[in-house]
């Protein structure tokens, strides 16, 4: 059995930088980027930002009540499109105590 950790996490997005065009049309477009954090069945996403390959969000959520060690806290980054937003990058990490 995972140990438990009571405390709700406190994720901070502070921004990104160098991002790819994710758009395959029209060429030479700068992504309008947006991140979504998740853990288990709740996620938070900031607002998008557009034209801007180095966004700033200076933004912070709660995910979970509770967090089990060895549990991953995932964050994507995403290019917000009118048809479909598009993902430019993914990463994962377990929840260490």
């Amino acid at each position: 059995m995972n140990k438990r950790l009571t405390t709700p996490a406190k994720l901070c997005i502070n921004g990104a930088s160098n991002l790819p065009n994710a758009d395959m049309f029209p060429k030479n477009v700068l992504p309008d980027a947006f991140a979504v954090v998740s853990y288990g069945g709740s996620e938070c996403r900031t607002r998008h930002i557009n034209d801007e390959p180095n966004p700033v969000w200076n933004a912070c959520c709660y995910v979970g009540d509770a967090l089990d060690v060895g549990g991953q806290i995932t964050l994507t980054l995403w290019d917000d499109d009118t048809l479909n937003d598009e993902v430019m990058f993914t990463a994962k990490h377990s929840v260490v105590e």
